[in-house]
């Protein structure tokens, strides 16, 4: 194996082929290589560490159609169909748009947007089902984005997933969820089936039942009246 080709696995320790692997499906800026021997990506290392050792030297493989090969297939065309939820997707990163838009329009209407002012606009327009916001963002922070559709009596029923890769202490799960109004709060990095499974439960929500990335509390506990 060459070292240009190598990477390696912040878990398990192991060198392996970086050609030979395939890249995780984590939403965010960028993607790690899947360890073949643990089955785990890097995701969720420190930074400086994906840049000394890990896949983020191999970034440039992570292209469009990359990650079209990782998504789902098999749209729901026909005709008489039943609509699907939409849903909102609001990340400076073009890449984060491509992921969601792929990885979940197998099962919902999916628009996106670039910004929050952007995103305010769009779900004043359509009213989606689900608003997923980047905390940090240009123009207007995903948390004020919000505040204010919490606040208005037109889409204060729009349910709103907070997304952050900086903001993941307790205390900012605790300020997005009691003071902004969000209904959960996601920790980056997450996979697309993740955040399907926590928009499902958004849409089609289930007594009792635990989303994925809120250290186990109910939908109840996270979902505000």
């Amino acid at each position: 194996m060459s070292q240009a080709r190598s990477a390696n696995c912040f878990h398990c320790q192991t060198v392996f082929d970086s050609a030979a692997s395939s890249w995780c499906d984590c939403v965010q800026r960028t993607r790690s290589l899947v360890c073949p021997s643990c089955g785990h990506c890097s995701c969720s290392a420190p930074l400086a560490w994906q840049f000394e050792n890990g896949s983020s030297m191999f970034r440039p493989l992570a292209s469009s159609t990359a990650v079209a090969a990782t998504t789902p297939a098999g749209r729901k065309t026909e005709e008489n169909a039943p609509p699907r939820p939409r849903v909102l997707i609001i990340d400076d990163s073009k890449f984060v748009q491509l992921i969601a838009r792929e990885g979940l329009s197998d099962e919902f209407e999916v628009i996106t947007a670039k910004d929050g002012l952007e995103g305010l606009a769009l779900a004043r327009e359509f009213r989606p089902r689900v608003v997923v916001t980047d905390a940090l963002m240009p123009a207007l922070d995903g948390r004020e984005l919000c505040r204010i559709l919490k606040n208005n009596p037109e889409t204060r029923g729009i349910r709103i997933v907070i997304m952050t890769s900086l903001y993941k202490s307790l205390r900012h799960e605790h300020e997005a969820i009691h003071s902004f109004g969000a209904d959960l709060f996601l920790r980056k990095p997450f996979t697309i089936s993740q955040l399907r499974n926590a928009i499902v439960a958004l849409v089609r929500p289930e007594p009792g039942c635990t989303i994925p990335g809120t250290a186990g509390h109910t939908l109840a506990e996270n979902i505000q009246a």
